[in-house]
């Protein structure tokens, strides 16, 4: 059975209203297709890519996105304008507001983790080679919308009432007592 034969018969039996039949060499129907190989060296091709990259960027939907955008934040800008994201200002406490680009639906923790890659991204593009221990600060503070802290890392973000343009902040978490009373209150209790 030759190649063609094979897709004839798999067309017809899918019940597709076309047969295909694809050209074998052991059918005599051979085509004399020329290919022109070229071969570009890594830099050219890079050069290429990144030319397409910049005719892709001057579209009016992707202009907010900066020269050496990452697949990431070209895939986080086209999900907000298809309406499967939304955008969540970051207030730092030096005033400054940082976007953040999360999925419909998410959770805590995935808004952590895109802060996290945004500040990075930021510090990066802007030169700064800061080391941020990211374990410090999830230890350290709280996201917080509005008043309310959100605590639960697996809980959803609808759930705290964060909806698009919304604000989040950091606020400090203050130390827990095990159970004890301090040695102060002790004393006086006795």
């Amino acid at each position: 059975m030759t190649v063609a034969q094979f897709d004839e018969k798999t067309t017809e039996s899918e019940g597709v209203g076309t047969i295909e039949a694809v050209p074998n060499v052991s059918d005599g129907l051979t085509n004399d297709i020329e290919v022109e190989h070229t071969s570009l060296s890594h830099v050219e091709v890079m050069k290429q890519i990144k030319q397409q990259i910049s005719d892709l960027l001057a579209d009016p939907f992707l202009q907010d996105l900066p020269k050496d955008v990452s697949l990431d934040e070209a895939k986080s800008q086209l999900a907000l304008e298809e309406g499967k994201a939304i955008i969540l200002s970051l207030r730092r406490y030096d005033g400054e507001r940082v976007p953040v680009i999360i999925m419909q639906g998410a959770t805590v923790q995935d808004l952590m983790r895109a802060i996290e890659k945004e500040i990075t991204r930021k510090c990066n593009r802007s030169g700064k080679t800061q080391y941020i221990s990211w374990r410090y600060v999830w230890r350290t503070y709280w996201l917080a919308h509005g008043q309310q802290k959100l605590t639960d890392r697996s809980g959803k973000l609808v759930s705290y009432g964060v909806g698009n343009h919304d604000e989040i902040t950091f606020v400090k978490k203050l130390r827990e007592s095990m159970g004890k009373a301090p040695k102060r209150q002790q004393y006086f209790e006795q």
